[in-house]
């Protein structure tokens, strides 16, 4: 099927098409799934038949192999863990793999385009499960780099709060003051202050003694 037909109001596989959501050299239609879930999808892997859902049949296919393979019930991959306790981290391991190997998703830049790789050991995705379960996983956590600019492997990542990793990003600003160098947030948690308060300050232009100095108003009840 061309490219420059209106697909509008097809349907391929569960995918309904609604209409087109990007145009240019890549062209991708916005679909409906059977399942309920809307899907933005490439215009070649709609009419192929490469893409026949939002994912949701794939994961369904997926849990009838391991049934007929197991014969474990419903609910549960071969790897022995419930599906519920292991989606979040399935997610988090497909979310390294396409950051660091596909050049399509938007982040790729920040990861795979500097070079950063998932070490082979977490090719599979029970490997990376077994490593997270030993090593402190929890579901109010999240992945995060030891170094910003090394690989996603068992010796460079640990679990952390979103308020850590946001200390250890790249773009975390770092500032020397009376000879010591921090991010700006562990300036503030040095020196007891609002981060945000904070960088608003050094956004704002304000030297960094005034800036670390100045009392922070707080502001009436």
């Amino acid at each position: 099927m061309s490219r420059g037909v209106n697909i509008s109001g097809y349907r391929f596989g569960r995918l309904l098409v609604v209409r087109l959501n990007c145009k240019g050299k890549r062209r991708y239609w916005l679909c409906e799934c059977a399942c309920g879930n809307i899907k933005s999808v490439l215009h070649e892997n709609l009419t192929s038949g490469q893409t026949k859902s939002c994912g949701c049949l794939a994961r369904e296919l997926s849990k009838q192999r391991c049934h007929e393979r197991t014969g474990s019930a419903a609910g549960h991959y071969r790897h022995g863990f419930c599906v519920n306790k292991s989606q979040r981290l399935y997610r988090i391991w497909g979310g390294i793999k396409q950051r660091c190997g596909n050049l399509n998703v938007h982040n790729f830049c920040d990861y795979g385009g500097r070079g950063i790789k998932i070490c082979s050991e977490w090719g599979e995705f029970v490997p990376f499960m077994k490593w997270a379960l030993s090593h402190g996983y929890k579901s109010n956590l999240e992945i995060d780099r030891k170094d910003v600019n090394g690989d996603y492997s068992s010796d460079n990542c640990k679990w952390v709060t979103k308020k850590e990793q946001a200390m250890n990003r790249r773009s975390n600003h770092l500032i020397t003051f009376n000879g010591e160098t921090k991010t700006l947030f562990e300036w503030a948690s040095h020196l007891n202050m609002n981060g945000y308060s904070l960088l608003w300050r050094i956004k704002k232009g304000w030297d960094v003694k005034k800036a670390f100095l100045t009392p922070i108003k707080e502001r009436s009840a």
